[in-house]
């Protein structure tokens, strides 16, 4: 393709930007089509219309796969936000319409949902009784890629590695949470108003699975202390909510991040990690870009407004 002076934004179409996104997305021209409604043909047409705007080549076909080259990795960077604005203009516009039943989708953590959220779950239904929430099970990984595909408006997630984050979504700090070690109220450890490190690598331990915020921190500290030999792990999970049902079983201690007075940990002894693992920063995320609406906004700033004791 030769090379000429790009061409005016003008010369695009919002259906081509969003044809960009789809073939990108689904590495597929067939794929695409199918998400968008339209013919195989109509989708390539589209993406060439895009190359030639910006004058330089979006994807290459490699057998039958089609692989984004550096140019659309940064021209998706661009357009996400802009799709994701004009998207969420239809809701602002239709915000006030009673007869277009709203709806919210929330994606986080069940131990989350249960506990610290609860309560302002329902302080936002008793403030927006026409508004529908829509309550998704999601880890870290998930919650991102819900929110980048639109599944979801809002999700909440324990704060991200700058590696494990994405520049078309926004994070902001929401609450913090401590770091806890819980066992059954019986446990030899319960007696104890503080735990060392070295208390836990005496015990079976349930805790996050590799690759997760919690574990890496733990083997981190342990690690530190010379102790990380001794670690003993009964259970792996991926989520705080399986962690404490098999605290409940007996497999062993559980560490996590969560609220001591949660309802989910009442049954069960807690103390708290802080000083060997310091807090959880639980941050909330939207698509960059997205306008959200008075009902969005409302349900956000009860989020960030949680107080965990």
């Amino acid at each position: 393709m030769s090379k000429r002076r790009p061409q005016n934004a003008t010369a695009l179409t919002v259906q081509q930007l969003v044809a960009f996104e789809a073939v990108y997305e689904e590495g597929s021209y067939s794929a695409a089509a199918r998400r968008m409604g339209q013919s195989v043909p109509t989708t390539w047409e589209q993406i060439k219309c895009v190359e030639k705007a910006y004058q330089t080549r979006l994807f290459d076909r490699q057998g039958r796969q089609i692989v984004a080259m550096a140019a659309a990795d940064e021209l998706i960077k661009s357009i996400k936000p802009v799709l994701a604005g004009m998207r969420s203009s239809f809701e602002m516009l239709h915000e006030h319409d009673e007869t277009i039943p709203q709806k919210i989708t929330l994606a986080t953590g069940v131990r989350m949902m249960l506990d610290e959220l609860a309560p302002k779950l329902r302080q936002f239904q008793r403030e927006f009784t026409d508004v529908q929430l829509r309550l998704m099970n999601a880890d870290n990984r998930t919650s991102q890629q819900y929110i980048l595909d639109g599944t979801a408006d809002i999700a909440l997630m324990l704060e991200p590695t700058p590696d494990m984050t994405h520049l078309a979504i926004s994070y902001q700090p929401a609450y913090s949470i401590d770091y806890l070690a819980v066992m059954p109220k019986t446990h030899r450890l319960a007696k104890k108003k503080s735990i060392e490190l070295s208390d836990l690598v005496d015990s079976p331990i349930v805790v996050g699975h590799q690759g997760t915020v919690g574990r890496r921190l733990l083997e981190q500290s342990l690690h530190s202390r010379g102790l990380l030999h001794k670690l003993r792990v009964s259970a792996e999970t991926d989520n705080s909510a399986v962690t404490i049902a098999c605290v409940k079983a007996g497999l062993g201690i559980g560490v996590l991040a969560g609220a001591a007075n949660g309802p989910q940990l009442r049954p069960l002894a807690s103390r708290s990690l802080r000083k060997h693992l310091g807090q959880a920063r639980i941050v909330s995320l939207t698509q960059k870009g997205r306008q959200s609406t008075g009902a969005m906004r409302r349900l956000l700033e009860l989020i960030h407004d949680i107080e965990v004791a």
